[in-house]
């Protein structure tokens, strides 16, 4: 079952929707404001991996939020979440079978939610360039964008980088049988992910 994330009933927390520069998607942005402060440092964007959303940053545990401790730093905060996930759900091929359509998010889909996303946050702070970092798969997407936008760029952090070694336990579950280098051509639109997969997967 799809599920969106809880509302958000933070003051300082606002769940933007944006148009995604492909037509009939939306993308669901999740910004938290850091305290006030007269030094203005570029806005942060957070880019998730390919299994959990926006999230894996805001986990509801004290002490586990990546985004409450950007914000209580000074940092004005947005999290991404790129088509198909969390705040970014959208009908069509989502509400379809897996199978009933070719991969729905590929890196160069991302990368242009990146972009459509990066567009906001700068038109929206009035800043010439945002620090981005990246998580898993994210640092993939994140380090396209910048070598593809470096002007839009101030800093870019890469967070547990998905080619840092090669990744088995990933070419055996979603790699094509003929070929491990490349994805699987029968693993659909999307995938959908279980408590038990989470769990069986880190333990």
């Amino acid at each position: 079952m799809r599920t969106r994330p809880e509302p958000v009933s933070d003051p300082a927390t606002r769940i933007h929707s944006i148009d995604a520069l492909d037509p009939g998607i939306s993308l669901g942005i999740l910004e938290r404001r850091g305290s006030s402060s007269t030094r203005r440092p570029p806005p942060i964007l957070l880019v998730h991996g390919a299994t959990f959303g926006v999230t894996l940053f805001d986990l509801p545990v004290p002490g586990y939020s990546l985004i409450d401790e950007l914000a209580r730093s000074g940092r004005t905060v947005y999290a991404l979440d790129i088509r198909g996930y969390g705040y970014s759900l959208n009908g069509g091929v989502m509400d379809a079978p897996p199978h009933a359509h070719p991969p729905f998010a590929r890196l160069k889909d991302a990368v242009r939610d990146i972009e459509a996303a990066v567009a906001f946050i700068l038109a929206r702070e009035q800043m010439p360039a945002v620090d981005i970092v990246g998580f898993s798969w994210g640092t993939v997407v994140a380090a396209c964008y910048a070598a593809q936008c470096p002007h839009h760029v101030a800093r870019l952090a890469l967070y547990a980088p998905l080619y840092a070694e090669v990744n088995e336990m990933w070419r055996t579950r979603i790699g094509d049988p003929n070929d491990r280098a490349r994805i699987d051509p029968r693993i659909g639109a999307y995938r959908l992910v279980t408590l038990a997969d989470v769990v069986q997967r880190w333990n």
